[in-house]
């Protein structure tokens, strides 16, 4: 619980830099991407931005599919167990692809709806994922007797092993954000300027 803290803690910053930009100037991605590219150079950040998009788009869909597959399991447990028809070579099985067919038939039409009309969906998320995160942590706690486990757990390795799994633990967390740190190579000058103020 200390890793993913302190490893909050550092992409906070990141986090904080990449909305200064915006927050300060009133600006978009674009004109920021020009100013500190370019007219034609801000097209490797746009295609940077991109692909990154593609791909954080597709972890996500996974993840999605993931859920889906828990929940369908949950309701029907048979479904965990569903025979698999598809070659194990392909890396997903069968329960897994059904799944990732309902939560790709559920986001269409959110990807249909303009981002500005999306705002009520991100205003019901600002008050759901903390009742959802209180909510786990509270059964957290119940299920090891109180957390009293929790806080009483002590390391069992020590050294450099101990030093490569902290270090292996932050990345974790701190991957979860790369896109956004990633998007910050096209603003840096933008940046520099906003802390130079």
């Amino acid at each position: 619980m200390g890793i993913v803290a302190l490893s909050f803690f550092i992409v906070s910053f990141v986090i904080a830099l990449n909305g200064a930009v915006g927050a300060i100037y009133h600006v978009p991605f674009p004109v920021i991407a020009r100013v500190s590219w370019g007219f034609w150079g801000s097209y490797i950040a746009i295609i940077s931005r991109v692909i990154l998009a593609v791909f954080w788009f597709a972890i996500q869909s996974m993840n999605g599919a993931n859920t889906i597959r828990v929940m369908l399991g949950a309701i029907w447990p048979s479904f965990l167990t569903l025979e698999n028809t598809i070659p194990e070579d392909q890396g997903i099985e069968t329960n897994t692809m059904i799944a990732f067919v309902i939560f790709w038939l559920i986001q269409v039409p959110f990807l249909c709806i303009h981002p500005n009309n999306l705002r009520w969906l991100f205003m019901a998320k600002s008050v759901i994922v903390p009742v959802g995160w209180i909510a786990i942590l509270v059964w957290a706690f119940v299920s090891t007797d109180g957390g009293g486990q929790l806080f009483q757990q002590q390391a069992t390795i020590s050294g450099s092993a101990y030093s490569w799994a902290f270090l292996a633990s932050m990345t974790s967390v701190i991957g979860n954000y790369a896109t956004l740190s990633v998007n910050q190579v096209s603003n840096l000058p933008a940046i520099h300027q906003v802390i130079s103020c």
